[in-house]
């Protein structure tokens, strides 16, 4: 967009749920095309991938068949975005962008490998606007990376955003992410290139309990964020040194 800062909006002027209105809305794209042919994280292995890739393909579609049906059976609403034959990691579409409350910040990919996939995204999401679904489409500034709701998670509890930083997206994201949405946005640096996106790492839950693995964060943000994100959860540190700059009220993963 020519003026981000025109057109930021604030969690406060839509309704308090991440749709504009009526049921939850969802963005699917079919596995049809869904396949390892790159490495582009730890543990991708397009080596490895032809071995088993005629049952995995089939499992995956009956995966996706399954959960779109319980989405729509519970009363979801669903769009398609048309799977492409040389994107197959297109089927991630909570990487898409940031949506809260009708308003999506679009994604910028750090490989090469999805970056065409950024255009087709911005498609789907203005066709949205048109029928009402979303309230708006708002954009990075240009050469900065953020790889959606893959690194930018919103707490409902806190009313703030957990903005992961380090192998995909860019640690100044997390302010772009704040002016865009008028929320706290905290932000926590990735140190292990295994986990590679901040969800694979972090889920924030409703009740305000935060499940997420330490090791998986940098130490340098510790200090930094444990005054933020202890205001932000209404809790206090114990005097013990903590590996992570999250809240205390949490659940560790042991292992993944």
């Amino acid at each position: 967009m020519t003026d981000r800062r025109s057109r930021a909006l604030s969690v406060e002027h839509f309704p308090k749920r991440d749709v504009v209105g009526g049921a939850p809305h969802f963005l699917m794209c079919p596995p049809r095309h869904f396949g390892v042919y790159y490495r582009i994280n730890p543990w991708m292995d397009p080596d490895g991938w032809p071995k088993g890739e005629g049952s995995l393909k089939l499992k995956a579609e009956l995966q996706w068949i399954a959960f779109h049906e319980t989405l729509t059976a519970r009363g979801a609403a669903v769009s398609l975005l048309p799977c492409q034959p040389d994107l197959p990691d297109l089927v991630f579409t909570a990487n898409a962008a940031v949506v809260v409350n009708g308003a999506a910040l679009l994604c910028r990919f750090r490989h090469p490998e999805r970056q065409a996939e950024e255009p087709l995204v911005a498609t789907a999401l203005g066709r949205l606007v048109e029928q009402q679904h979303l309230a708006a489409v708002l954009e990075l500034p240009p050469s900065m990376t953020l790889e959606g709701a893959g690194d930018c998670i919103w707490d409902r509890h806190r009313r703030l955003f957990w903005v992961g930083w380090g192998p995909r997206s860019d640690r100044a994201a997390a302010r772009v992410v704040a002016e865009c949405f008028g929320a706290e946005a905290v932000s926590l640096g990735l140190a292990d290139p295994r986990f590679y996106h901040l969800d694979t790492a972090l889920c924030a839950l409703p009740t305000g309990d935060l499940i997420y693995y330490p090791e998986a964060f940098t130490e340098a943000d510790v200090g930094r964020e444990r005054h933020t994100s202890n205001q932000a959860s209404g809790s206090r540190l114990p005097k013990r040194r903590r590996r992570s700059s999250l809240p205390t009220r949490s659940i560790l993963m042991a292992a993944l």
